[in-house]
């Protein structure tokens, strides 16, 4: 139809016939352009094709030139409220664009491939409404994009394709159409929504956002994709109250949230893919009593939950939580949870203690929850229960199953060789489990040996290393020191190149059997900071009463861990030294340089010993003679290295004045080296210099 018109306009024209406006004609990239438009003026050197409507104008198109586009307020005295429909599409020699604020509504395609246009947007306060593709791919605007109060709907690929913008971006109350931001790899701030629908593909790809995402209390609706691979969000993420649909692939691989994610309790569903991928959230997830439906992989990959799971009603998909294995606590499936489809839990293996499946349950898919390893407590399975899949339980490790159902299970669907016995005066072992109470039988040695795979490795154990590990144990060759050391220190974990933060974590799940309390893992990871080894780690861990405990839970002998490397041995020592080559010489230490004087100090902890070593070591060093410090430089030095802390100004003029009047550097850092707080930071270091 709009091609049609295109043609009547053309050959009215020609024909001298004045034909009334309608609208603006669609015109395909490439075509030549003629305006239907009641008036046509200049100004400043641009000609506007312009249609009245009482005192007010709006504009249809122009002749394009190159240069600044400011659009005027009014044109022959009719105020400009409108920038009409494909108005200035495809104009591209246009360098900068200014809007009066008199308008209050950019049509469809009005600046559509205006790809010319540099510098900022200001879209004036009183606009209401930006159509479709008003902006598309004008690429070279930059700066901060304003989004006015006003502005009550965001048409479809508003602004798709504007990568040039920066900064945050805030929109207040209108809604987003599909695609409206898509590709706008610019922004590099926070994002602010509070329109009531955020469409398809809203913000899909906009990767460059690096702040927080926040959804306000009018939002109702999140579509299709709409963050998807919006890889750079941090922070907690809370989906309002207000929000009834969580579209597919709504936040999919939106791997950069730190925080929470809180689930509003309207969501009716949480659609295929919603939050794949999205690594980045911590703590617990609860799914609301609202949700009837977790569609397919909906949080698939969502490895980095740390806390409890709780599902409250509904189906449960096609893997929903496929390896979401981060969760560290339990899984609580409430009455109304009523089906777990095929792998919908398959690979959480962190999730611990017992599994209770509520009496609303019917069906558990194929491998619903396989590779559950953690759960090493009771599960009781519901009469209710009609259908078990293939390897519904393959990999767990429950040590007592209450199968109240009447479905029939293998009992090497629940890992390990030891077996299971019923719970009857019998106690015969049994390979298949129909209606009834089984208990496994005890080999606490391999379940020790496994959970060392499971947690430290991250992977189950193969067969010969599981025989030979657990046949140590067994036969007294090895201690659980030993164990807990061959994994921690084996070359397959350092080659995961875990930060000292990671490491640590790590070595308290799996040694402790518990996350790091906050003290705890500050200490370890600050010796590992200083230069101490993995070792020294893992001998203060296994040397504690809770590994003592774990190891006699399992009827293994806890042992110890014989030190070789001094910076091992102390670590005030070690983080000493440290401190002498970061602040004297301004560099990190070789291994072979800390452990020789963390032994030269070991030897003599006296405070003399300790001057000696920072003075004959390191001040008298040639490697800090090359540096040429002046008097200022070398007190300043004195100052970070023997009290942690910049110069003050009269201390540092005291100094400097002893310097000038005779006194020797090695008189001034002697007063450095007894000052009280000097004395304080080694107390801190379990260093008694006083």
């Amino acid at each position: 139809m709009k091609r049609k018109m295109v043609v009547g306009v053309l050959l009215a024209l020609v024909m001298g016939v004045t034909l009334p406006f309608a609208e603006a004609a669609f015109v395909p990239e490439g075509s030549v352009v003629v305006w239907a438009a009641d008036s046509t003026t200049e100004v400043d050197g641009v000609k506007y094709y312009y249609s009245k409507s009482g005192s007010t104008c709006t504009i249809t198109g122009c002749d394009e030139r190159s240069g600044p586009l400011n659009i005027p307020s009014e044109l022959d005295g009719y105020t400009v409220v409108k920038i009409g429909e494909n108005a200035f599409q495809q104009k591209t020699a246009f360098t900068s664009l200014t809007i009066p604020d008199t308008v209050t509504y950019i049509d469809k395609y009005a600046f559509d491939g205006c790809t010319g246009l540099q510098g900022e947007l200001v879209i004036p306060a009183g606009v209401t409404f930006i159509g479709e593709a008003a902006f598309r791919n004008c690429s070279s605007l930059t700066g901060n994009l304003v989004i006015p109060a006003a502005v009550n709907s965001i048409g479809v690929e508003a602004f798709r394709y504007c990568s040039g913008f920066d900064g945050n971006l805030t929109v207040t109350n209108a809604n987003i159409g599909k695609a409206a931001f898509q590709d706008c790899t610019g922004f590099t701030g926070n994002l602010s929504i509070n329109g009531r629908t955020i469409g398809a593909d809203a913000f899909n790809g906009c990767s460059g956002f690096a702040g927080t995402l926040t959804l306000g209390d009018k939002v109702i609706s999140i579509g299709e994709s709409a963050f998807s691979e919006c890889t750079g969000f941090i922070g907690d993420l809370v989906i309002p109250a207000s929000v009834s649909t969580i579209g597919n692939y709504a936040f999919c691989e939106c791997s950069g949230f730190s925080g929470t994610l809180t689930i509003g309790s309207k969501v009716s569903q949480i659609g295929e893919r919603a939050f794949f991928r999205c690594t980045g959230f911590t703590g617990n997830l609860t799914i609301p009593e609202s949700v009837t439906f977790i569609k397919e992989s909906a949080f698939e990959g969502c490895s980095g939950f740390t806390g409890n799971l709780t599902i409250n009603k509904g189906r449960i998909g096609i893997r929903a939580f496929y390896g979401c294995n981060g969760f560290k606590g339990n899984l609580s499936l409430a009455d109304g949870v009523t089906k777990i489809e095929s792998s919908a839990f398959d690979g959480c293996s962190g999730f611990t203690g017992d599994l209770d499946l509520p009496n609303s349950l019917t069906t558990i898919g194929d491998g619903g929850f396989a590779d559950c390893s953690g759960m090493r407590g009771i599960l009781t399975i519901p009469s209710s229960v009609s259908t078990i899949g293939y390897n519904g339980f393959n990999g767990t490790l429950f040590t007592k199953i209450r199968n109240g159902s009447s479905v029939t299970m293998p009992a090497d669907w629940f890992k390990g060789d030891d077996g299971f016995i019923t719970s009857d005066a019998t106690g015969a072992e049994v390979t298949e489990l129909p209606t009834g109470n089984y208990t496994r039988k005890s080999n606490v040695i391999v379940e020790f040996v496994t959970r060392m795979y499971n947690v430290a490795l991250e992977r189950e154990p193969d067969k010969d290393g599981l025989d030979q590990w657990s046949n140590d144990l067994k036969y007294g060759t090895k201690k659980g020191a030993d164990i807990a050391e061959g994994f921690y220190l084996s070359q397959e974990l350092i080659g995961k190149q875990l930060s000292n933060e990671e490491y640590v974590e790590l070595a308290y799940r799996g040694i402790m059997n518990r996350g790091s309390d906050s003290d705890g893992k500050e200490y370890w990871v600050t010796a590992l900071d200083a230069g101490c080894t993995y070792k020294a780690v893992v001998k203060g861990i296994v040397e504690s009463t809770e590994f003592n405990n774990l190891c006699q839970s399992y009827r293994i002998t806890p042992g110890t861990i014989e030190l070789s490397e001094p910076r091992d041995k102390n670590i005030g020592v070690t983080r000493l030294i440290n401190r002498m080559y970061s602040e004297v010489l301004g560099r990190r230490q070789e291994d072979s340089g800390l452990n020789y004087w963390c032994e030269n100090i070991l030897s003599n902890t006296t405070k003399e010993n300790i001057l000696d070593v920072s003075t004959n070591g390191f001040l008298h060093s040639q490697e800090f003679q090359n540096l040429g410090l002046n008097d200022t430089e070398y007190v300043k030095v004195l100052y970070r290295a023997y009290l942690g802390r910049e110069a003050e100004q009269a201390g540092l003029d005291y100094w400097l004045a002893r310097l000038s009047g005779g006194a020797s550097r090695d008189e001034v850092a002697a007063g450095f080296a007894g000052s009280q707080e000097f004395a304080n930071i080694m107390r801190s270091y379990g260093l008694d210099v006083q």
